[in-house]
C-alpha cells in the first residue's frame, strides 16, 4: 500500500506553494527541502525545481526534476509535476539544440503519460493546465504560433471554472504571449491585462513582472511608465527573497528589460 502524506506533510507543501505563488522563493524552497524524504516527495523536487526554472536556472532545475522523476511512483501527481518540468527545462537550457524537437517531444510524451497516470488524483486538473502551459512554449519555441494559441486557450478555459487565480493568470498570461506572437494585438493586450489584474489583486509577484513587462512595451496610452514600475516593484520583492545562489537574478538581462524602459 502507497504511503500517505501526513497532515502536517500536506499543509508544509501547500505552504511551500503559497510562497512560491507571490515569489517567496526563499521560504517555499526551504519549506518543501523539508519534504524531499516524505511522502510528498515527488512534489517536493517538483515545487523546488519550479522555483529554480523561474529565476532562470534551468540547469538545475532539470536535475532536481530527474531526481523527483527516479524517486518511487507513490506520489503521483508529484511524479507529474517534475516530468512536465523536465519538459520545461529542456526548453530553458538547450533552445538552440539540433534534437531539441525530438527532446522535446519525447519529455512531452512522458508527461502525458504521468498526467494521465494521475488523472483520478484530485484537482487533476492542475495538471493538464500546466502541461498545456508547456505544451504552448515549445510550440512558440518551435515556430508554431497557432498551435501554442490553442494550448494556451484551452488552459484558460479550463482554468477559468476553478477558483485558482494562479492558474488562471499564468494561462492569461501564455495566451496573451501566443497571441502577441500571432499578431492579434488586441488579444494579447486584453489578455495580458486580465493577467496583470489577476496577479495584482494576488500578489502575484511572479506573474506580475512579466504580465507588467509586457504591457509596458506594447502600451500606446502613455501607461508605460506605470507598467514599468509595477513590473520592478514585483522584481524587487522576489530579488530581497531569493534561494541560496540566485542573487544575480535581478541583474540578468531578461528580468531588466521587463522592469525598466529603454
Amino acid at each position: 500500500m502507497s504511503p500517505r502524506p501526513s497532515a502536517s506533510e500536506s499543509e508544509s507543501l501547500a505552504a511551500a506553494i503559497a510562497s512560491a505563488a507571490i515569489g517567496d522563493y526563499r521560504l517555499a524552497v526551504t519549506t518543501a527541502d523539508l519534504l524531499t524524504y516524505s511522502a510528498l516527495a515527488s512534489s517536493a523536487h517538483a515545487l523546488i525545481a519550479s522555483c529554480y526554472r523561474q529565476l532562470g536556472e534551468h540547469q538545475v532545475a532539470a536535475s532536481i526534476d530527474r531526481a523527483g522523476l527516479l524517486l518511487e511512483h507513490h506520489d503521483l501527481v508529484g511524479r507529474a509535476d517534475c516530468a512536465t518540468g523536465w519538459a520545461a527545462d529542456l526548453l530553458g537550457s538547450a533552445p538552440n539544440s539540433a534534437s531539441l524537437a525530438i527532446d522535446l517531444a519525447e519529455r512531452l510524451e512522458l508527461a502525458e503519460r504521468c498526467t494521465e497516470a494521475a488523472r483520478h488524483e484530485p484537482e487533476s486538473w492542475r495538471l493538464h493546465v500546466r502541461l498545456l502551459w508547456v505544451r504552448a512554449e515549445a510550440a512558440l519555441v518551435l515556430g508554431a504560433p497557432a498551435e501554442a494559441l490553442d494550448h494556451a486557450v484551452r488552459a484558460t478555459e479550463l482554468s477559468s471554472g476553478s477558483e485558482s487565480s494562479r492558474h488562471l493568470a499564468k494561462s492569461l498570461l501564455v495566451q496573451g504571449v501566443a497571441s502577441a506572437v500571432s499578431a492579434d494585438a488586441a488579444s494579447a493586450h486584453r489578455c495580458l491585462t486580465q493577467a496583470a489584474a489577476l496577479a495584482d489583486a494576488n500578489s502575484l509577484a511572479p506573474l506580475q513582472v512579466p504580465a507588467h513587462g509586457l504591457l509596458a512595451r506594447q502600451a500606446a496610452d502613455g501607461r508605460s511608465t506605470e507598467h514599468y514600475l509595477a513590473a520592478a516593484s514585483a522584481a524587487d520583492f522576489i530579488a530581497d527573497h531569493l534561494p541560496a545562489g540566485c542573487e544575480g537574478w535581478r541583474s540578468r538581462p531578461d528580468v531588466a528589460a521587463l522592469t525598466r524602459a529603454d
